[in-house]
């Protein structure tokens, strides 16, 4: 099955339009079990500011595909965004139990760690990663910046930007 983001189209703010929206859910309908749809129509929910639906959609993907790394990211992002951060904390640190050596993973807990204020946590769940990789670089920034280095933290945002 091709992904439904070949064709996207958004509206003036680079969100999901309505022909997406519309595009995933009918898909969903036509495979209501597939957890590639469920996670994918959450993601979109979430981005058009839907938390409840994005919770409800990324969970059911969740339980229909537990050890989808990419969902339990997507849990954590959105809880995260609701305001739940132990939760956001405790999906995310199920990706990393699943991917131990993921970099987007550990750094997906490392911002929500230093969202929390646990400087030290952030530090060793960065510990062993490349310096400034695509998918490490915020966190390692933001950590530059609390160490007033900043030369690092202004390369390694910059990579983040790129």
């Amino acid at each position: 099955m091709q992904p439904l983001a070949a064709d996207r189209k958004t509206d003036r703010e680079g969100l999901p339009g309505l022909d997406e929206v519309q595009a995933e859910q009918t898909a969903l309908a036509a495979d209501p079990e597939n957890p590639v749809l469920l996670h994918q129509l959450g993601n979109t929910m979430g981005r058009l500011g839907h938390l409840d639906l994005a919770l409800g959609l990324v969970g059911q993907a969740i339980a229909r595909a537990p050890a989808a790394v990419d969902y339990h990211l997507s849990l954590g992002k959105w809880l995260a965004a609701a305001g739940h951060s132990a939760d956001a904390r405790a999906s995310v640190e199920e990706a990393v139990r699943l991917d131990p050596a993921g970099e987007v993973a550990r750094a997906a807990l490392a911002e929500l760690l230093l969202d929390d204020g646990d400087e030290e946590g952030a530090r060793e769940t960065l510990a062993g990663l490349a310096d400034g990789s695509r998918a490490t670089a915020r966190a390692q920034g933001r950590l530059a910046l609390r160490d007033g280095r900043w030369p690092d933290a202004t390369r390694l945002l910059l990579i983040h930007l790129k």
